[in-house]
Order: structure tokens, then sequence, then C-alpha cells
């Protein structure tokens, strides 16, 4: 961005000059060359000097007494899951159609990816290289193992401030060019990026988790425009990030009222550094597009529903994304709603769904897809298949054997946008997770009120029930909004 910004400048100001002065193309070119590269390095001179002194006042800020903070009590998962799958009994269909009340509606917010400049190259260009793969990715950086020994002595301020002073002399912005590059062409979310220096640290250092690995991460992390802290317990030195939304089962501390997350094992309290690095923004935990990973393909299990009919939906997944799913903090549901489902999957699953809901109305077509998820997928609730609370996003509840009501609402919820294109929002119940779609037709059937527009219940795990109909013991009861994009 800043150096399209320069070029338009220059652009503008030269041609004037050639208008004015009447120069040949030749001379042009050249008193443009010479005075863009003039202003050029003008411009990466000061740039390279505000990074020097922000880094040079971290390293002095290392050195002082770090701050001890208690560890707040680990925030646990909510459990919306019935125990049971429930099953729509014919007679509930003559209940009267309803308002279903509302608490309040959460807006689609997208909290942008830190994306600062890139560190303007320095003289020191490693002609080393590394190898990292990442979930089959293999990763070319350019990095010299020998130059990032930091060899720190232990994790006291002194020795985390010399390590520091050590990476701000340049060697380690080659690295940051690339890692950021690889950031942009693999469509990394920022808890990928996060993952990938970690890979980084371990080709590097044998670990991601010593002290040399931890120093790297963050300051990685902190000039590619990320909000983090360096934390330390008796045994580690540690990463505290901040984030966007809550992140279950995981360990904090509060910092001015905002929780700042232990990436590593965390004590009963934990000695700070807390110091704002000009332009740190939060890591956003929300996923709006899936990385484009390399395919490793893994057959799936045949998928069958009774609107489908004789099709058969049999699908290949690519291992090397289901690995990075499964590797996803465990955060709260409005992070996942807009991740639809890669290309791979979308080749074997839409052709024959669209093929189902063709010339069909919304409403018979809405009721093939709701029917699919409710019928092609076995019921059993989270910590039956995992021991653990935890949301699917929709490749995982494609993939494994079992779903529950939030990972078949966030299915098909996708299913919904991608092949009717209409807008649909999440439902956060008390103990249960449905959908409300916006449909163009006016159907009859329980319905919200939102933003003066009508959504109707669609509940995918309310086996059985067309779209319409809310479960029972909900009919009355208020539901959190969660809005898709």
């Amino acid at each position: 961005m800043r150096k399209v910004f320069v070029v338009a400048i220059f652009v503008s100001a030269l041609l004037s000059s050639v208008r004015a002065y009447g120069q040949s193309f030749e001379e042009y070119e050249k008193s443009m060359n010479s005075a863009f590269e003039s202003f050029k390095e003008n411009v990466n001179k000061q740039y390279e000097e505000f990074y020097a002194k922000a880094n040079a006042q971290y390293a002095d800020f290392l050195k002082k007494t770090w701050k001890e903070f208690k560890v707040e009590p680990q925030i646990p998962e909510p459990k919306p899951n019935p125990p049971v799958q429930p099953v729509f009994k014919p007679q509930e269909n003559t209940l009267p159609k309803i308002e279903v009340p509302i608490i309040n509606i959460l807006p689609h917010v997208t909290l942008p990816q830190a994306a600062p400049p890139k560190p303007i190259p320095t003289p020191i260009v490693p002609t080393a290289k590394i190898n990292v793969k990442f979930f089959g990715a293999e990763c070319e950086l350019r990095a010299d193992k020998a130059r990032l020994d930091l060899q720190l002595a232990d994790d006291s301020e002194e020795s985390v401030s010399q390590g520091w002073s050590k990476l701000s002399d340049g060697r380690v912005g080659a690295l940051i060019n690339d890692c950021l590059d690889l950031r942009e062409e693999l469509k990394l979310c920022d808890w990928a990026y996060y993952e990938l220096l970690q890979q980084v640290s371990k080709e590097i250092y044998g670990s991601d988790s010593s002290r040399d690995a931890i120093v790297l991460q963050a300051f990685i992390m902190t000039q590619s425009g990320y909000k983090i802290r360096f934390g330390r317990t008796p045994e580690s030195l540690l990463i505290l990030m901040s984030t966007n939304t809550t992140v279950y089962a995981t360990p904090y501390v509060l910092i001015d009222g905002m929780k700042f997350y232990a990436m590593g094992k965390a004590a009963d309290s934990i000695y700070v550094c807390d110091f704002q690095f000009p332009g740190e923004s939060v890591l956003s935990l929300r996923v709006d597009e899936l990385p484009e990973l390399p395919v490793d393909s893994i057959r799936g299990r045949e998928l069958v529903s009774k609107k489908l009919g004789d099709k058969k939906v049999e699908i290949n997944h690519n291992r090397n994304l289901i690995e990075f799913l499964n590797s996803y903090p465990r955060c709260s549901i409005e992070n996942f709603v807009n991740a639809s489902l890669d290309t791979l999957t979308k080749q074997a699953l839409y052709p024959i769904l669209k093929s189902a809901i063709a010339d069909k109305t919304e409403e018979v077509a809405a009721n093939i897809l709701i029917d699919f998820v409710q019928s092609a997928f076995d019921y059993k609730v989270d910590d039956e298949q995992f021991g653990c609370e935890r949301t699917l996003f929709a490749n995982e509840t494609l993939y494994y054997p079992y779903s529950d009501c939030e990972d078949r609402s966030l299915l098909f919820a996708t299913l919904v946008k991608d092949l009717l294109g209409l807008d649909v929002v999440l439902l956060d119940y008390p103990e249960h997770i449905a959908t409300a779609v916006c449909f163009n037709d006016d159907i009859e059937g329980d319905y919200m009120n939102i933003n003066s527009k009508k959504y109707l219940i669609c509940d995918p795990t309310y086996i059985g029930a067309d779209i319409g109909i809310c479960m029972p013991n909900y009919r009355e009861v208020a539901a959190k909004v969660i809005a898709t994009k």
C-alpha cells in the first residue's frame, strides 16, 4: 500500500513536470527514476528509524521488572446440546405459528488482520534458507540459523532484552517478509499465521517452546502488527495473546481490563512485560475464509438422506485442512459463521445438492437441504465424541462420524448461503443452537422479526421437522441472534 501511494505521487508530479518543461521521454524517465529512488530511500530511512526507535524502547522496557498478574479462572465452554437428538412429532405441527422472541442481535463485524507495511529490507539478507512444512505446504524461507541462535542464558528481564536487541539489528527482516508473503499466499487467518511462526521457530531451534523460540515468535508477531505480551512463570517464558473473542479452557490474565491468553503452560500467576508496541492490534479468531493448503485426499463416508432419494454423496477430504482445523482454539461460535467449505468438498457435494434442488421453490429446496443435515449424520454430543465441548467447522461436520446442534447449524447455514443465496442467522438459545433464514417467498411458519425482516425458524437438529417449525421447548425462549455476512 505504501509503495502504491509513493508511485502515485511521483507519476502525477513528474508527468506535470514533463508537460511544463517539454522534456524528452528519455529525460523524463531518467529524472523519474532518480527522483523516485531518492524519495523512496528517504521514506525507507524514516520507516527504519521509526521501528529501530520502537524496538530500542521495547528492549529497554524489557529490562525493567515485570509486573505480577494473577491468572484468572479458565472460562468453561458452554454446552448447548440436548443429550439426545430431538425428533419431530407430527402432532406438533398443529401448534399455532408464532413470532419467536429475541434477546439481542450480534451484528457481523469483521476485524481485519493486522497488516502493517512490511519491514524494510536491511543490509543483513541471509543467503541461508530453511524449509518449513506447514500442514502440507512446503515453505522456503530466508533465515540463517547460526545468526538466529540467541543463546539466551535464562528467562530473566535482562536476557530477554538482549535477545530482542539482537533481533532488532535486521537479521530477521527477510524472514519476516517471507512469513508475511506466505500469510497472503496461503490466505492464512491470524491464528494460522501464529501457527506458522511456531513451525518456523521449531525448524530453527528444534522446539517451539524454548526461550529462544518464544522470543523469535514474539518479535515477529509484534513486527507483524499483533498485540502480544511477554510472560514468565517459574517454569518457562511464554507469549500472552490478546484476541477479539473469548477463548475457552485457556488461562489468561487481565491487563487494563483486557484478556491476554497464555500461549503455553501457565501457573497461579504470571510476570508480564506490559509494553505497547506502536500500531499493535488484537489477534482475530474469526475465520472468513479457509487457508489454501495442498490437498492430501482421504476418503470419507457415504452420506444419504431421504429427500435426496437414490443420490448418494461421497466426499474426499483434505487431510491437511482437517488437521489445521483440529488445531483451532476452542472459542465462541460467532468466529465460525463465515467459514464456508473448501473447494475439494464443494466439488463433491454441491453438484448433487444443486441437482436435487434445481427448479424447486425456496421452500422445497430449503426442506431438501435441512433434511440432508438432519438425517445424513449421526448425533452425539461433543463430550462423548471428543471428551470436551468444541464447535466444528462445516468441513469437520462432514468429516467426523458425529455432530451436534451447533455443528449442524453451521453446516446448514453454509449450504443455504452458498446454494440458495439467502441470508441466514444463528439462534443461540440456552443449551441449543438453531438457525433462521430470510426467504424471498412468504413461507408460513414460526419466525423472528429481525431488523423489520421475517426470518423463518429452521432447526437442523430437530429431526424430521421442516423449515418454519420451532422446537416446542424454545417457542417462548428468547434467543441471541448471531448475524453472518
